[in-house]
């Protein structure tokens, strides 16, 4: 939970990659990522990118190697920024 930080000047403009994993449709996917976009709306953070796989658990996730490369990838990116 982030409630308590929202006004915290330090986290204005940084930069954040979101992840929305979800399993029920494309459409609850994007229902969550919405409402998780809120956060760094609020905060004035710059979202790089936004990614949702549709997997139906964690170890799915974790066997797409594609998907694993481009979250690795996207690590990298934040951390050289």
């Amino acid at each position: 939970r982030m409630n308590a930080n929202w006004e915290n000047p330090g986290i204005r403009r940084k930069k954040v990659v979101l992840v929305m994993p979800g399993g029920y449709s494309p459409e609850s996917i994007d229902r969550g990522m919405r409402a998780f976009a809120e956060f760094p709306r609020i905060c004035k953070m710059k979202v790089l990118e936004k990614i949702k796989p549709h997997v139906d658990g964690p170890k799915e996730a974790v066997n797409d190697k594609e998907l694993m490369k481009k979250c690795f990838s996207l690590g990298e990116r934040l951390a050289q920024s």
